[in-house]
This record gives C-alpha cells, structure tokens and sequence, in this order.
C-alpha cells in the first residue's frame, strides 16, 4: 500500500515500554524478564528499516558489582564476557510481534540469539564485524576490545532481525494495516548470556537492561492518504 501512497513527510517517534519497573531496569535474575512496547494504531507507516531497540547494557558480579575483565581498574581481575559477534541480540530469548489493537500475533522468534549468530556470521565480513558493527551492536573481532567495554555500562541501539522489519515495506499502522504494533521482548538467562572464569562465582554473574526505548520513523501521507488507511481493510498482510 505504501507504494499508492504519496508521503508528504517523515516523522521521528521514541515510545517507552509500557511495563517499565520501578527501577527502569530490566533482569532475568530480579524477576524482570518481559519487556513490552507499542506503537499505537494511527493513519501513518511505520519504516520498517528504521526501527531501533536502545537501551543501556550493565554486566555484574554476584554481588551488583561491575565487571573487571583483563584487570583495567588494578584491583583484580572479575572476568564475565558476552559472545563478541552476537553482543546485545544475546541478551533476547524470545521476540513476538503483535497487532497492538488485537494482539493478534504476526511474528514469533524462538532462540533469536542463536538466529542473529547465523545471520550475522553468513551476511557479514570479518572487517565488517571489526569495524561498523562493533558500533552498532557491541560487536568486534577483537575479543579482548569488546570484554574491555564490558568493564562499564554500555548505550546500544541495535535493529531487530525480523522478516516483518527486514523487508522494506513500510507497514501501515492503521486500521487498513496492523492496527498498531506491539513488540515482546523475553530477556534470555544469564547462564546463556554471560560466560568468562568468573560468569558462575557464588550466585553468578547476571546482566541488565535499562533505559530501554524503541525508535523509528513515521511516514505521513497526504489527506487522500489518510483518508484511505483510516478504512478498515481485508485480506493478507505479507512480509518476508
């Protein structure tokens, strides 16, 4: 549909999600393993290429301490890492997508970690993992650099390898589309995540996620455009 559309301009969004704990940080070990958000129904498309999952990365000792791999800080090595090619996308168990008015689903992931390892390894260079994607999603060929990053809190912004958002369609939001759009992201556990001599020590290292917001851009169509998606529609919605 977006093709018979004309688009008169782009609109930037960010949404939080709607089960946000007190704390903003979400744990598989603290019993915050579900992180929902959702793009509301409304007259516009969503570009799928431009949608970001963003947040804050933090690994932690047993006790709540940070991580100290190869001993930058000098006060002895606390090694916990993460897989260097999959990075964040480890930390999602489990992805569905939604229609946010019926929550009728439109895609499920089982194992996404293990599916970005495949898709990233069979699609991607070795200078491509050493150089643009360690920016994007904590991805490096040089472990040593990428477990040296760990030793802090960590921004990312990454995209999200589903056949919905990688197709290149815009999705319309409207009740002639999907009715809006609900992302479910199920963190993975830390024994899946985390690796590293000391990942297991005492009750085990575990990681969180917070200031997690989900970005992207709005097509707008003109009035007749509007008119048209405003109509509910029938039929199939594809995508890859």
């Amino acid at each position: 549909m977006s093709n018979q559309l004309n688009i008169v301009n782009v609109e930037k969004f960010e949404v939080l999600p709607n089960n946000q704990p007190a704390n903003n940080t979400y744990s598989f070990r603290n019993g915050n393993p579900i992180i929902t958000i959702s793009v509301p129904s409304q007259a516009k498309l969503l570009r799928a290429s431009s949608v970001r999952i963003n947040g804050t990365l933090r690994l932690n000792t047993s006790a709540g301490g940070l991580a100290n791999n190869n001993d930058l800080k000098g006060t002895g090595a606390t090694e916990i890492e993460m897989s260097s090619r999959v990075g964040v996308h480890s930390c999602f168990q489990n992805i569905v997508l939604s229609s946010d008015a019926s929550n009728q689903s439109l895609e499920a992931i089982r194992q996404y970690g293990r599916l970005v390892a495949s898709l990233l390894s069979s699609t991607h260079s070795a200078q491509d993992l050493s150089t643009e994607k360690s920016n994007v999603a904590l991805l490096t060929g040089l472990e040593s650099s990428t477990h040296n990053l760990l030793n802090n809190e960590v921004r990312f912004s990454i995209p999200l390898y589903c056949g919905l958002l990688m197709g290149g369609s815009a999705i319309p939001l409207s009740a002639n589309g999907v009715n809006g759009l609900k992302v479910q992201l199920e963190l993975a556990s830390d024994q899946q995540v985390l690796k590293g001599a000391n990942a297991g020590d005492n009750a085990g290292a575990f990681y969180e996620l917070k200031d997690i917001s989900l970005t992207g851009d709005l097509l707008i169509p003109d009035d007749k455009g509007v008119s048209q998606l405003s109509v509910a529609g029938t039929g199939a919605f594809q995508y890859n």
